[in-house]
This record gives structure tokens, sequence and C-alpha cells, in this order.
């Protein structure tokens, strides 16, 4: 086995961790817990100008005194802030003080950009008060005065949709002010006849020492219970009013044809019909959406057995994503991306209870002869009990005519206390259709099952897990890697940061795991004695008919305080093939890179694995960088395998802001094997980001592989 990289690469980072650790008091930390702050109602509403000299604050409750989110200790630069509310809206305000105040970082420039890398502050409120984090609602500003937000339960970024609400920032002598105004009509509320408790925190992100303090420290490893408490507000209830919302779109342009060398016009056109009979629910109609413009996450090149997962970017299925439970440990029972092609569908998704979530969807293909070809459907119904108990119920069917599918799965989380975590998932399974053209119809049914412990401290975590796939189990509409397996793992590490010192952050983690292939039966027999033979015959890996894969997997990763982070890692494994008498031998060492600068302007990252798989030897080489200088923004990816099928692929993105809602992006991705090089530019010229008409030219296609020559212009109507 080739463990030398991994000798080598420890024996340098673990003395240079060894020498430049902090002492562990510098770890040393307060007791947190919940803070809690009294409803102020205002007879006047403050003007939202960064300005905080107003004398309608006065009468607002404030509170001070954050402390850091991983010791627990006094910050450097304090912040206060200050909270009331009227019949109409939430009003916030914070006072963030800096030692340097000309150096803040406020880099974006876009609302709901990417504001998290900047110093800001952030404004969390739950309104059921459930101590879930997809129940809270996100409400960012960073020092320039640009705004973000994430609504609880997921909403796309339409301002009209997502929901307006006003901010100021203002850079004053000893750092930075910040003011907001959240109008109670754009979120989930509860119906409360009388005061009620508001969930809430605050929290700042301060950028030149990348750390955040917190109002209300929820501590390590994070207490959901210790997240401040807002007493006494009284729910505007009146405030509510049933809104009906439509977004139009229209799509004038031309492409080319290659197989008549022409280019044909193109019109397309579709609406989007959002719905709210209530504060707590919400309804969706979509007519033709426009999949074709929204860009896609790029897969990766890197050598896998098999499927990877892929992210969502399309506004539909993105719109309530927070209120369908739909994962497994195993796999997804809805992969989104398996829904190529939509024609028209519907959702309702928000809150029947307090603690009842609820989600359905679905979707429809007519085909080409617009008779229906393909119908999607989900369910989701997840049943909080406390705020560290819940249970979800999800079906999933999928019909295309020539094959039918539904899943139905069962979720359960507990936390019986702080620091133990208890995880189970079962799922069955029905499937009729045809495996191969010419086959009779033939029915499969399985399940799929899952139980993970997970105990986590301050500064370490260690999870063991069991679970299995039985070889009938199917999900077309799901991401499921391989069907007919038993697993057992374990994993685990150490993390710490310190405020002091040359070392900023630190962590180290294992992992362990041992598969076998089973052809028939329960799922949950056959586990009697499969730990055992995981740690003891791993000398006779091929002498197991049973045995599918295993590894074992080291690494550590250092920043420092000039932000830079240097990490390497192994990892070991098996790999039987069905057909193979003699199971494949795994293993990589695998290091890498980054720094960014102190006003993350810049950032690079590079990274370097070799190894062996598949009975080769693998190169995989990648590296990235980001610059902006003023307006102009400009990132580049490249990745190299050297394998079997050696391949490149390399994405380069552009993008200017002329004004914070008129900008120009694009984005090149080259790809190349042994067999041809590809390159796919894309180009867009928007007017969007507030409020009414946006406009939109276009130029190539963002989701093709290969050169698509295409122009169109895009109207985006709300109604």
């Amino acid at each position: 086995m080739p463990l030398r990289p991994l000798r080598v690469g420890l024996s340098i980072l673990l003395p240079m961790v060894a020498a430049f650790l902090p002492s562990t008091a510098s770890t040393a930390s307060a007791t947190p817990g919940a803070r809690t702050a009294p409803a102020q109602r205002l007879a006047t509403a403050p003007v939202i100008d960064g300005d905080l000299s107003g004398a309608e604050w006065a009468s607002a409750a404030t509170a001070t005194d954050f402390t850091d989110e991983k010791t627990s200790l006094p910050v450097p630069d304090d912040t206060r802030f200050w909270l009331a509310y009227d019949d109409e809206a939430i009003y916030f305000a914070a006072y963030c003080y800096d030692a340097d105040p000309s150096n803040v970082v406020m880099r974006e420039t876009k609302r709901d950009g990417s504001v998290r890398a900047d110093d800001h502050v952030a404004f969390d409120i739950d309104p059921f008060h459930t101590h879930k984090g997809g129940d809270y609602s996100s409400f960012m500003v960073n020092a320039r005065g640009v705004q973000a937000s994430r609504m609880g339960g997921g909403r796309s970024d339409k301002t009209e949709w997502k929901g307006d609400w006003s901010e100021a920032a203002s850079i004053v002598e000893d750092g930075w002010t910040v003011e907001m105004a959240i109008p109670w009509a754009i979120l989930t509320l509860p119906d409360a006849d009388e005061p009620a408790t508001i969930g809430f925190n605050v929290g700042r992100h301060h950028a030149r020492d990348a750390y955040l303090s917190w109002y209300s420290n929820r501590g390590r490893p994070g207490n959901p219970e210790w997240a401040g408490n807002w007493t006494g507000v009284e729910i505007p209830a009146s405030e509510f009013r049933r809104e009906l919302l439509a977004l139009s779109f229209l799509a004038l342009g031309a492409a080319e044809d290659d197989a008549e060398d022409a280019w044909d016009g193109t019109a397309r056109g579709g609406l989007d019909v959002r719905y709210r009979p209530s504060s707590q629910l919400t309804t969706l109609l979509t007519i033709n959406p426009d999949f074709r413009n929204v860009q896609g996450a790029v897969e990766g090149i890197d050598f896998s057995r098999g499927e990877r997962s892929v992210g969502e970017t399309r506004p539909f299925f993105e719109e309530g994503r927070g209120m369908f439970r739909t994962f497994a440990r195993m796999g997804q029972y809805f992969y989104t991306r398996r829904v190529r092609h939509v024609d028209f569908g519907g959702k309702v998704y928000g809150k029947l209870a307090n603690r009842t979530d609820l989600g359905v969807l679905g979707t429809f293909d007519l085909g080409d002869d617009r008779s229906m070809q393909r119908e999607d459907y989900v369910l989701s119904v997840n049943q909080g009990f406390t705020s560290n108990t819940s249970a979800s119920v999800t079906a999933v069917h999928m019909d295309d005519r020539g094959e039918q599918n539904t899943v139905v799965g069962y979720n359960a989380l507990a936390i019986p206390w702080n620091r133990l975590i208890l995880i189970a998932n079962y799922a069955s399974s029905a499937w009729r259709g045809v495996e191969e053209e010419g086959d009779a119809l033939m029915y499969r049914r399985g399940d799929l099952g899952y139980a993970q412990a997970e105990l986590l401290t301050s500064f370490s975590y260690t999870a063991l897990s069991a679970g299995f796939v039985s070889p009938d189990f199917r999900a077309s509409n799901g991401f499921i890697e391989f069907p007919g397996r038993r697993v057992v793992s374990l994993e685990g590490g150490f993390r710490n940061e310190w405020r002091e010192g040359p070392v900023k952050r630190f962590s180290v983690g294992f992992g362990g795991g041992y598969e076998e292939r089973f052809d028939d039966g329960s799922g949950f027999e056959g586990f009697g004695g499969i730990a055992q033979r995981g740690v003891s015959d791993i000398a006779a890996r091929d002498d197991l008919p049973a045995f599918f894969r295993d590894q074992v997997s080291v690494n550590a990763r250092v920043t420092t305080r000039g932000d830079l982070t240097v990490w390497q890692g192994y990892q070991v494994g098996r790999f039987h093939e069905t057909d193979s008498p003699t199971a494949d031998r795994d293993w990589a060492y695998n290091s890498g890179a980054s720094a960014s600068s102190d006003d993350r302007t810049r950032s690079m990252k590079v990274s370097y694995s070799y190894g062996r798989a598949d009975e080769a030897t693998r190169h995989f080489v990648s590296g990235s960088g980001f610059l902006t200088r003023g307006a102009v923004a400009v990132g580049v990816f490249g990745s190299f395998l050297h394998h079997r099928d050696p391949r490149h692929q390399h994405i380069l993105t552009v993008n200017y802001d002329f004004t914070p809602t008129i900008d120009v992006s694009g984005r090149v991705i080259f790809r190349r094997s042994d067999d041809e090089s590809r390159w796919t530019p894309y180009v867009s010229l928007r007017r969007a980001g507030a409020t009414g008409l946006e406009t939109f030219l276009i130029l190539g296609d963002p989701n093709a592989d290969k050169l698509t020559p295409r122009v169109e212009g895009k109207l985006l109507l709300p109604l």
C-alpha cells in the first residue's frame, strides 16, 4: 500500500502545527445562552437613511456586548443594535464599531448579491419561534448599504416575489451604521391573538479577520434554543393581504440550425402566477417556464465510478425548496435535474401549523404532439414536535407512460441532548416498466434504510452510521448511486480556531467505510458481522463474495493569520466490480493551498491529487482565481485530469457593473479530451435586480455542451 506520500505530508504538516498552536488558554470561553429583548412599539417610523441620530430610536429596545461565534469571548469591535416595530414594519438599526473604518470590506454592489464575504450585519427572524433553521428569514446589509435576504422556506429572487424592504448604511468616524425597515407583509407569520415571542438573532461578519460575532451566541457546536427571544410582540394580523402576482416573459431571437446550416427565428413566452391565500401558504403556477436561459452549474471532470450530483439553479424548483424533505443519507428521493422539460406545473408550500410544513409539487410534459407524456408529483409533510425532534413523510411519483415509479420516504430527527444527534431514514419504492425494448412488463419493489448517531463537542465530532439500499429499489426521479448494498461507516475529527498567534484555524479529520452487495432479501437482514468483517478481513477482501468497496481517509487543514490555507490528505480503499475476480486497489494523496487579500478583492486556490484509480495512475490538478477591480469582476477555473481518458476543463467568467441594476456578464467553458476540443461562450446584458420590467440580451446558450450560435432578447414583466 503506497503510504509514503502520507508519511511525508504529515511529517511536514503536523510538526508545523504543533510548533505554532497557541495555548489552550486562548480558547477559554464564557457560557453562551439565549438573550431576551423586549418588544417596543414606535409611534413614529424612523427615516431609513443610515443616520441613527433620529429621536425615534430612543424608544427602541437596544443591546450590545456581542461575542465571538467560536470562542464566546467579547470581540474587539463591538456592535450595538436597536429593535422596534409598528403595524407596518419591523425596524432595526446597528452601530458597528471598527478601529479602522476606512478599510471595511464592501465589495458587493448589487442587490441580493454575495455580501457574506463583506463586512455586513444580519438580522435573523424566526416568527414561529420553532428554532428551526428553515423557518428563519435573514436580512443582510453590508457597509456600502447593499441588501441581500434569504426568506424562510425559500423564494425566488425577483423582488416582487421575494419581498421588498428598505435599508441604508453609512461610514462614520468610529465604524459604520445600518438601518432596516422590513414590512410584516413580506414575512410568513403565525396567527397570534395575544402578544407573542418571536425568535431572532443579530450577527456581524468582521471581514478583515474573517470571523462572526453574535448578539445571542449559540455556542459550539450550536444550540438552536440559545438564539435570542423577542418577547411581547403584537403581530399585526390585519397587515396581511391576499396577493396575486404574475410574472410573464417574452423572448424573441434566432439560432443556427445545424442540419440546414441556416438561422431560424425563435419566439417563446411563458407565465408564472403566485398567490398567497394566507401568510402561511403560497401557491405557484408556471406555464412554459424559461429553463433555457437559466445558467446551470457545471459538472466537474474528475474520475468518478458513479454519477455525479449537480446543484439546481432553476427558479421554479428553488421556490419553496425548504418545505420539501426529499433527501435521505443514502441518496435523494427527488433529484430535480431528472425533470428536463416542463410545459406547465404548480406547487403549494408553507405551514399548516407552527411546526407543520407542507410542500406539494406537480410538473407536466405534453411532448411534441401536445398529449400528456410525463407527469411528476412530490408531496412532503414535516411535523416538528419540539425544537429538537421532528418527523417527515415524502412521496414522489413519476409516470412517463412507459414507466411508473413511486417512492415513499420517512425521516426522523431527534436531539436528545445538545451534543447528540440521531437520524433515521426509511423508504419503499414500487416500479413498473420495461428494462429494455422488447422485454416484458416488469414489477419491482424495494426499500432503503439508514441510521446515524452523531456526537458533537466544542472541538470534535464523531458519527457512526449504517444503511442499505435493496437491489430492486428504484427512484426514477431520484439520485441513488448504487443499489443492492449495505454500508457501515465511522467518521470524525477535531477543529479549533484562535484569535491570536500565527495559526487562525486548524482541523483534522478521519473517515472509514465498508460496503457489501446483496442480491435479494430484506436490507435489514445480513448486518450481523458486517462491522467485524470491515475491520478484520482487510487482507482477504477478494475472498469475501459480498465485498463491494471500502475506504479509509485522513486529512488536515491549517489556516494562518494571513489567510493562507494549506491542506493535505490521503485516502485508500478497494472497489470490487461485479465481473472481476479481484478488487481494484485505489488510493490518492491530496494537497492544496488557497489565499485571499485582506480586502477580499483577490483570491486563489490550487490543488493536486495523485494516486491510482480503476487500475490506472491518476493525476488531477485544479486551480481557480478571482479578481475584483471596481466594477469589473473576473473569475477563472481550470482542471486537468490525466487518467485513462485525459480531459481538460477551463471556465472563465467576467462581469462588469454599469450600475447596481445594469451589468454585462459572460462565461466561456473550454473542454478538451482525446477525441475533441469544444468551447461554449455565453454573454448576457441585463437590466435586472429592481422592481418592474427586466430586460435581457443573450448571446449563446448558457447550458449547451458545444458552440451554439444564438441571439435572444428577453423581457420579464411583473403584472
